[in-house]
């Protein structure tokens, strides 16, 4: 399962499902059509078949579809391959969701070329980032305790797009 963001992201996946013979791949958020325009653009690896994933909104949306995904397909082993600073938190809410269920999630961290670059600005941008994720962690906990609680998603509430778009602007660097 690919969480994207980076084209890096999406090309690790492919190389990964073609290195591991894996036998699926998916993109979170990404449906059929998405899913086969990405595969001609970095390869598709002969016999991984492609699964569609619902729309997400957030990485707690992409958890919530996964856990959904992994239990349609019955998966036992799911690696999850995201960029190496949004990992912990990806992580612990996929763990979290998977708590119980017996599969084994690995996780794949790509690093952001925009932190490699050996640029001055390159540890500003990276403690821009972590502290993001920080402020973000505490989101999708909340995301996280609505759904356990009530059985549905909190982006689905009338008013919380606005709330979260403000408490954004608020506190997280814009420039990430």
């Amino acid at each position: 399962m690919v969480f994207p963001g980076t084209p890096q992201r999406i090309a690790a996946g492919f190389q990964l499902a073609q290195a591991w013979a894996a036998s699926k791949l998916a993109i979170s958020g990404l449906g059929q059509k998405d899913l086969e325009a990405q595969a001609a653009r970095f390869g598709n690896p002969a016999g991984v078949a492609l699964v569609a994933s619902p729309k997400s909104r957030s990485t707690f949306e992409d958890v919530f579809n996964t856990r959904a995904m992994v239990r349609q397909h019955g998966a036992r082993l799911l690696l999850l391959v995201t960029s190496a600073w949004h990992m912990p938190r990806s992580s612990f809410l996929l763990q979290c969701f998977l708590f119980g269920s017996g599969v084994t999630v690995r996780v794949v961290p790509v690093e952001d070329p925009r932190i490699n670059t050996g640029a001055s600005e390159a540890w500003q941008l990276q403690a821009k980032l972590a502290l993001n994720e920080a402020v973000k962690f505490w989101g999708s906990a909340t995301e996280m305790t609505w759904s356990i609680l009530t059985g549905s998603l909190l982006r689905d509430v009338p008013g919380f797009h606005e709330l979260s778009t403000s408490l954004k602007r608020k506190f997280l660097f814009a420039d990430t």
